[in-house]
């Protein structure tokens, strides 16, 4: 792999970008709050219209609505998900300055994170439309309201596998992942962030749905899971948080599993769907 160096070659680099890092991150850390802040009250200001928008994929809208769906969904997702992203864009942020100019390396950051938010996006998007077709972001009734249970308890179980371990080391190491498969100019950045995303999917899309279905979109629990998220990639024991979640969702899941069977109607979880009080409708 060809990390950015000069003629005093590779750990020189490595070494120098590492010392950039504490100066650069406290301006990261500031640009961060705000943005993430922003996509939050973003999120919250157009729940209702968001809602709308999903529900026209389902039944034909026009291009620019499609386009503000994904960009609200590309919002959403920052909100959620830009505070454990920060180690790594930090980093990246710190060797693209050694490896270029100071506004090259500003945008070759913003191109990491377009890629990684944009694959967020368009996976929030689909399997939400996805689900909605399918009848699971309703009230549950009949065979669907065991779905939230076994999702529970798949999720758990695959938090448990080595390859959920394997994409986790990925998230958690901002560096060795950047050593592995640094590619230098704005297109390498944008490649960079995409691969990135891939990992990080494989991380937590399971999640993601547990929240879709099970949560309904609610607010609350967007929080609740972003912070579990957090843990994972940003805490020190991560892998050990990451077996912790899989053994408590294969027990919730079992319970939620129990109580469909004896309840034909699932009701809302507090905080959780429609009539839970916190949720992204009307």
């Amino acid at each position: 792999m060809a990390m950015p160096a000069g003629d005093a070659g590779h750990a020189h680099a490595h070494d120098a970008a590492e010392a950039r890092l504490p100066r650069i991150a406290w301006v990261v850390v500031a640009a961060t709050g705000l943005v993430v802040v922003a996509a939050w009250a973003v999120t919250l200001a157009t729940a209702s219209d968001y809602n709308q928008l999903m529900a026209g994929q389902l039944a034909g809208t026009s291009p620019a609505g499609t386009l503000v769906f994904l960009g609200l969904s590309g919002v959403m997702m920052v909100a959620m998900m830009l505070p454990s992203a920060l180690p790594m864009l930090a980093t990246y942020r710190g060797l693209a300055a050694r490896d270029a100019r100071r506004e090259q390396a500003r945008v070759r950051t913003l191109l990491f994170g377009a890629g990684y938010f944009a694959v967020w996006a368009a996976f929030t998007a689909s399997s939400l439309v996805a689900l909605m077709a399918l009848g699971l972001m309703d009230a549950l009734a009949g065979p669907v309201r065991f779905v939230p249970g076994a999702l529970l308890v798949a999720a758990g179980i695959y938090q448990l596998t080595g390859w959920k371990q394997f994409c986790l080391r990925h998230c958690r190491s901002p560096l060795a992942f950047l050593m592995t498969h640094w590619r230098s100019g704005t297109a390498g950045a944008l490649r960079m962030g995409l691969e990135h995303s891939a990992y990080c999917l494989g991380c937590c899309w399971l999640l993601m749905l547990v929240l879709f279905v099970a949560g309904s979109m609610s607010v609350l629990w967007m929080g609740v899971f972003a912070g579990l998220i957090l843990a994972e990639k940003v805490g020190g024991p991560g892998e050990r948080v990451a077996r912790w979640l899989g053994v408590a969702g294969i027990l919730v899941g079992l319970y939620a599993l129990g109580f469909a069977w004896t309840h034909p109607v699932l009701p809302a979880v507090p905080g959780m769907g429609p009539d839970g009080g916190m949720a992204m409708g009307p």
